[in-house]
């Protein structure tokens, strides 16, 4: 067999499993552009609440205004450096130590979320 021959064997078994494995993975796009969509009602019942979110870096809150495909939208938002005794901060929205951003949107990216929650309003420095 030469190498051309060879290579039009491997090209043809691929195409092949290719077509083989199309409808498998069809079905599992489908299903995650199903679960996302699903996802992003449970979000956007949020727009326009005021909510705390816990990213693997930081601690932000603020009114929810839009929910993006990578990224949550906050306006007022602030970095909440110390929150106090948590059940406090999650009940009074009261925080020890709070740093407001400059005015304008905060995009807060998906990818890092831990938790998010409504709170009962946001934290002002002291």
């Amino acid at each position: 067999m030469t190498s051309n021959e060879i290579s039009l064997a491997v090209a043809t078994a691929v195409s092949e499993a290719l077509k083989a494995m199309t409808p498998a993975i069809t079905e599992a796009l489908d299903a995650h552009k199903a679960n996302s969509a699903a996802c992003d009602d449970t979000y956007a019942a949020l727009i326009g609440q005021l909510v705390f979110i816990r990213t693997v870096t930081m601690t932000n809150c603020g009114r929810l205004v839009a929910v993006l495909p990578q990224a949550f939208v906050l306006e007022d938002a602030v970095w909440v450096a110390n929150t106090g005794r948590w059940s406090n901060f999650c009940k009074t929205g009261n925080a020890d130590e709070v740093e407001p951003f400059a005015d304008g949107p905060v995009y807060v990216g998906k990818a890092g979320l831990i938790d998010m929650a409504k709170l009962p309003k946001i934290p002002s420095a002291k």
